[in-house]
C-alpha cells in the first residue's frame, strides 16, 4: 500500500503546486507558513472523511481540498480518492490507527492514549476481548451498584444506596416504636371511622366519575356531529371553490363596463358621422376660398415685389427734395451774387489788368460754376421724382389700384392689403378648423376599435369565467356563490364549536383537521358510557356539597390522628426517598400501611445484600480473566520484539530492549548499564526514537507483513545531528525493504543530511 500520486489544487491559501508522483522515500521542504502543515492536511482529509475528533487543529482551513490522491494497493489495483470513499474502507483499520501510527503531525512522536492504543492493537492482532470483559465488569458494578475498589455499596450522587440500606434499618425500628405507640393510644378505632367517611367520599366520586363520563360522552357526540358537518361542508365547498366573490364581481363590473364601452361606441359612432359631414362642409368651404385667393396672392407678390420698393423710394426723394427747398432758394441767389462779381471783376480786368482782379474772377467763377452745378443736380432729381411718380401710377393701374395722387395711390394699396389679410386669415382659420374635425375624426376613429377591444375583451373574460364555472348565466354563477357561503358559515359555526372544546394547535387546515380527528378519537372511549345519564350541572353541585361535607368530616377526624398521621407521613416520606422511584410508590396511612412499608424495607435489604453478594462473586471471576488477557499485551514489546530491534538499531547499542509495565501501564526502556527507565525520564531525542520504532513495529504488526506508508512532520526536530542521520539512514533503509516514507520538513539540516541522495536522484525531493 503506497501513495502513487497526489495533487492539490486549491485548500485555503494553499496554491496549486502541480502533481506530485512519489517513490519509496519523498522530502518535502518548505519554510514555515509555506503551506507544508496545510499539504500534509490536504492529504489527510483525502483519505479520511471523518477526520475532526482524530486529528488536532486539521480544521484551521473551513473548506474541503480540490484534488486528489491516488493510492497502489498491494495487488496492483489503484483507487483513486475522495472520489473512492475513505482508505478505512480498503483496509479495515481505523482513522485512530493511521493517526496513532502511519501519520505524524506537529513533530509529535507520541501516541494519544497510549494504553488504550495498545491493548486496541492486541485486540485486533490476537482476537483478545479485553474492553468487553471491562464493560461486563462496570455493568456488574451498575447492577450491584458498587464501588469498584472495595465492593461496597456505592454513594453516587443519583442513588445513595449505601446511605438508603443504613437509612432503611433506622426506618424498620422507628416503625417498631410507632406500632406500640397506636396501640396503647386507640388509633385503629379513629381509623375505622375515617375509614367509612373516606368510602362515601369514594362512593361519590363514583357518581361524580359517572356524571363526568356522561358530559364527556356529550362532548363527544356533540364534537363529532360538528366533525362530520365541518368534513361535510368542506368537500362541499371544495366542490364549489371554483365560484368567488372576485370572479362574481368580475362578472358583474364587465358587464357594465360593456355596457358603458357600447353606449360609448354608438355615441362616437354618431359623432363621427357627425364630424364627417362638418369635415366636408369646411373643405368645400376651403376649397371655395383657395379658387380665388392665388389671384389676390399674384397681386400681393407684384405690390410687395414692384410698387411698395418704389413707393418708398419716391417718398424717399421727397422728403429729401423738401428738405432742399430752403437751400435750393440760398444757393440760387448765391449763384446770381458770385455771377455777378464774376462779371464785374472780368469787365475790371479788362479795364486794368489787375492780377488781383484775375484772381478774384477764378474765385468768383469756379464758386458760381459749382453752385450752378448743385442747383442743375437738385433739378434734375426733382424731374426724377416726377418720373418714378408716373411709374407708380403705371404700375398701379395695372393691379387695380391707380389713382390721381401719390397718397390716393397708397391708400388703395393699403386697403387691398387689409382685404387681403382678411381673405388670409378666413382662408387660415377655415384650414385649422378642417385640421381641429380631421384630429377628432382620427380621435374618433382610434377609439372606436379600441371600445371594440375592450368589448371583446369583456365578452372574453365573461366567458372564461363561464368555461370555469359551468353555468350560462350571472343568477347562477349568484347561487353557486350563495351556496358556498352558506356552506362557509356552517363551516366557521363547527369550527367554533371544535375551537371551543379543544382549541387551535395547528397552522394548516389538514393539520387542524387530523389534530381534531384524534382530539375526537380520545373521547371515542365514552361513546357508550353513561348513556342512561344525562349530564347536570345542579346534580354535580350537589353531589359536591356532599363530598366536601363528608371531607370536612374526615378532617375533623384526621386532626384528632394529626400527631399520628404526622407520624406516619414522615414514614412515608423516608420510605419514598428510600425505595428506588421506579417500583411503586408506598403510602403510609394506616397500621396496614405501616406493616406492609416495614416488610418491603425488609426485602428491600435482603435483596440488595444478596445482589451484591452475587455480583462479587462474579466480578472475581472476571478479575482473574483481566489478569490474564492484560498480560498477552506484554507481547508487543520484550527483549526479541521488533519494537526493541527499532529501539536499539537507533541508538546504536544504548538501549537493549523495550518493555510495557502491566502494572502501571507504562512503557519502560532498558539501557546498556542496566537502568530501567520509564519512557517519560528519556531525553526528547531519544524519547522521539523510542516512539518511532513503536509506530514502525506496529506499523508491521498491523498490516500482518504488508508494506505501508508514513507521513512525517518534522519528526526529528528534537535530534542532534548525529541522531537524525541515523534516524533518516533507518528510514531509508526501510524504504528499500517497501516502506514508503512522505518526509515535511522546514529545517536545512534534514535537506544538508540527504543532499547527495537528492543530488543522484535516490529519494523525490519537492519544495513547497
Amino acid at each position: 500500500m503506497r501513495i502513487k500520486e497526489f495533487i492539490v489544487t486549491r485548500y485555503g491559501p494553499l496554491v496549486d503546486l502541480g502533481r506530485f508522483y512519489l517513490k519509496d522515500f519523498n522530502l518535502f521542504f518548505g519554510r514555515n507558513e509555506e503551506g507544508k502543515t496545510l499539504l500534509i492536511d490536504s492529504i489527510v482529509r483525502f483519505l479520511f472523511k471523518r477526520v475532526k475528533k482524530i486529528f488536532d487543529k486539521i480544521d484551521r482551513v473551513d473548506e474541503t481540498p480540490e484534488g486528489y490522491l491516488i493510492m497502489e494497493m498491494e495487488d496492483g489495483k489503484t483507487i483513486k480518492f475522495p472520489e473512492k470513499g475513505e482508505l478505512t474502507e480498503n483496509t479495515g483499520l481505523s482513522v485512530r490507527e493511521y493517526r496513532d501510527i502511519f501519520i505524524i503531525r506537529s513533530s509529535d512522536l507520541s501516541i494519544d492514549k497510549e494504553n488504550v492504543f495498545y491493548r486496541n492493537v492486541q485486540n485486533r492482532l490476537t482476537g483478545l476481548r479485553t474492553d468487553e470483559i471491562k464493560r461486563i465488569q462496570n455493568h456488574l458494578l451498575d447492577i450491584g451498584k458498587l464501588t469498584p475498589k472495595e465492593g461496597d455499596f456505592r454513594d453516587k450522587k443519583d442513588e445513595k444506596l449505601k446511605t438508603k440500606l443504613i437509612n432503611a434499618e433506622k426506618l424498620i425500628e422507628k416503625i417498631e416504636r410507632l406500632k406500640k405507640e397506636i396501640e396503647k393510644e386507640g388509633f385503629e378505632s379513629l381509623e375505622e371511622e375515617s375509614y367509612n367517611k373516606k368510602r362515601s367520599i369514594e362512593t361519590i366520586d363514583g357518581k361524580l366519575n359517572d356524571y363526568e363520563n356522561a358530559r364527556q360522552r356529550e362532548t363527544y357526540e356533540k364534537c363529532n356531529t360538528a366533525l362530520n358537518s365541518l368534513k361535510t361542508a368542506g368537500r362541499e365547498i371544495k366542490n364549489l371553490e371554483i365560484y368567488n366573490d372576485e370572479e362574481e364581481e368580475l362578472w358583474r363590473d364587465t358587464e357594465r363596463d360593456i355596457k358603458k364601452y357600447i353606449e360609448e361606441k354608438c355615441k362616437f359612432e354618431n359623432e363621427l358621422v357627425n364630424k364627417e359631414v362638418e369635415f366636408k362642409e369646411k373643405k368645400k368651404e376651403l376649397g371655395k376660398k383657395e379658387r380665388d385667393f392665388p389671384v389676390y396672392i399674384d397681386r400681393k407678390k407684384r405690390l410687395d415685389e414692384d410698387i411698395n420698393p418704389e413707393i418708398k423710394n419716391y417718398e424717399k426723394a421727397s422728403r429729401e427734395i423738401a428738405k432742399g427747398k430752403g437751400i435750393l432758394k440760398t444757393l440760387t441767389i448765391l449763384d446770381i451774387l458770385f455771377g455777378f462779381l464774376c462779371g464785374i471783376s472780368i469787365i475790371g480786368y479788362i479795364l486794368s489788368h489787375s492780377s488781383l482782379l484775375g484772381s478774384s474772377i477764378a474765385i468768383f467763377g469756379t464758386i458760381a460754376i459749382a453752385l450752378l452745378i448743385v442747383l442743375l443736380f437738385f433739378l434734375r432729381k426733382k424731374a426724377g421724382l416726377a418720373g418714378t411718380l408716373e411709374k407708380i401710377k403705371l404700375m398701379s393701374a395695372k393691379l387695380g389700384l391707380s389713382s390721381k395722387t401719390i397718397d390716393d395711390i397708397v391708400f388703395n394699396i393699403s386697403r387691398f392689403q387689409e382685404e387681403f389679410s382678411k381673405m388670409e386669415n378666413e382662408r387660415n382659420s377655415i384650414k385649422n378648423d378642417l385640421e381641429i374635425v380631421e384630429r377628432e375624426i382620427k380621435k374618433i376613429k382610434e377609439e372606436i376599435p379600441d371600445l371594440h377591444s375592450k368589448i371583446n375583451k369583456g365578452e372574453k373574460s365573461i366567458e372564461k369565467i363561464k368555461r370555469k364555472s359551468l353555468v350560462e348565466t350571472k343568477e347562477e354563477y349568484n347561487e353557486k356563490l350563495q351556496r358556498k357561503s352558506e356552506q362557509e358559515k356552517v363551516r366557521d359555526r363547527e369550527i367554533g364549536i371544535l375551537k371551543s372544546y379543544f382549541g387551535i394547535d395547528r397552522k394548516t387546515e389538514e393539520e387542524r383537521m387530523q389534530y381534531w380527528n384524534a382530539r375526537i378519537d380520545e373521547y371515542e372511549v365514552y361513546k357508550d358510557k353513561a348513556t342512561d345519564i344525562n349530564y347536570d350541572e345542579k346534580t354535580i353541585s350537589r353531589l359536591k356539597n356532599e363530598k366536601n361535607s363528608l371531607i370536612e368530616e374526615e378532617k375533623e377526624i384526621k386532626k384528632r390522628m394529626s400527631n399520628f398521621m404526622d407520624e406516619l407521613k414522615e414514614v412515608e416520606k423516608r420510605t419514598s426517598n428510600i425505595i428506588p422511584s421506579e417500583e411503586d410508590y408506598l403510602h403510609c396511612k394506616t397500621t396496614v400501611d405501616l406493616n406492609a412499608i416495614k416488610e418491603r424495607l425488609n426485602s428491600f435489604i435482603e435483596e440488595n445484600k444478596r445482589k451484591r453478594e452475587t455480583v462479587m462473586n462474579v466480578m472475581e471471576i472476571f478479575e482473574e480473566i483481566e489478569k490474564e488477557e492484560a498480560e498477552k499485551v506484554t507481547s508487543l514489546f520484550g527483549k526479541n520484539s521488533p519494537v526493541s530491534a527499532h529501539f536499539m538499531k537507533i541508538t546504536e547499542g544504548m538501549y537493549k530492549h523495550v518493555g510495557y509495565n502491566t502494572e502501571n501501564r507504562r512503557v519502560e526502556v532498558l539501557s546498556e548499564n542496566g537502568e530501567l527507565l520509564s519512557a517519560e525520564k528519556l531525553s526528547s531525542g531519544a524519547y522521539d526514537q523510542l516512539y518511532l520504532s513503536i509506530r514502525l513495529a506496529l506499523g508491521e504488526k498491523i498490516l500482518k507483513g504488508e508494506k505501508g506508508f508514513f507521513i512525517m512532520d518534522d519528526p526529528f526536530v528534537k535530534s542532534d545531528i548525529d541522531r537524525l542521520k541515523s534516524q533518516l539512514f533507518i528510514l531509508q533503509e526501510l524504504s528499500k525493504t517497501g516502506w514508503q516514507f512522505l518526509y515535511f520538513t522546514a529545517k536545512d539540516e534534514i535537506k544538508d543530511c540527504l543532499k547527495d541522495e537528492i543530488k543522484k536522484k535516490q529519494i523525490s525531493y519537492f519544495e513547497i
